[in-house]
């Protein structure tokens, strides 16, 4: 079989047959246990998957008796084992809803089998520094930014379970709206009451 392990990283590859197994991974063995037995053995490989798409292959035979054969290959997500961060998301883009003050961001799901999800920052233009606005499992997030007809600045990135983050997304511009302010302000004072009245601000 041929997959996507986008950013790659450490993985364990686990094999067990009765009689024999090896595995391959782009045409290089890592596990070679072909012999006659009369019982399951097993190995346990850790390697560094390159980023990118590669072929894994299994081969297995039996000579005589009853026949097992198993393989698994899982990401190691240990902090200490793996510092290799996820591709950056593909394909951002975002949509603004001027009468509910919505942006809505979206971008393309990530290949990594350690992924842990994906966390949405946004900043001013003219700021360099970015907030932290939620971490997400989806490929959307909608804000709700402040309506003072400033442009903001979104991005996503994509961390995995080790806690590696990946660059940001290409930083996707919306222009707030501005709220209208509200008129007629009057007031009125007793000795022990204040009372303040507005004329209320039309709906978009």
């Amino acid at each position: 079989m041929t997959r996507d392990f986008g950013s790659g990283g450490p993985f364990a590859l686990a094999a067990s047959g009765l009689d024999g197994i090896r595995v391959y991974v782009d045409g290089v063995r890592k596990v070679d246990l072909w012999k006659n037995t009369t019982k399951t053995v097993s190995r346990t490989v850790n390697v560094t998957v390159p980023k990118g798409k590669h072929t894994l292959r299994v081969d297995h035979v039996n000579w005589t008796g009853a026949a097992k054969v198993k393989f698994t290959y899982t990401p190691r997500t240990s902090a200490t084992v793996d510092k290799i961060g996820p591709l950056t998301p593909i394909d951002p883009l975002v949509s603004y809803d001027t009468a509910g003050n919505k942006a809505k961001l979206s971008w393309g799901r990530n290949a990594e089998m350690d992924l842990a999800g994906y966390r949405v920052y946004r900043r001013l233009r003219g700021s360099t520094s970015w907030t932290r606005l939620a971490a997400t499992a989806t490929t959307s997030y909608t804000d709700t930014p402040p309506a003072t007809g400033a442009v903001y600045y979104y991005e996503a990135r994509a961390y995995d379970k080790a806690g590696n983050e990946s660059a940001g997304t290409a930083d996707q511009p919306v222009t707030s709206i501005t709220l209208a302010a509200p008129g007629g302000l009057d007031s009125s004072v007793t000795d022990t009451t204040a009372e303040l009245s507005w004329k209320a601000v039309p709906a978009r």
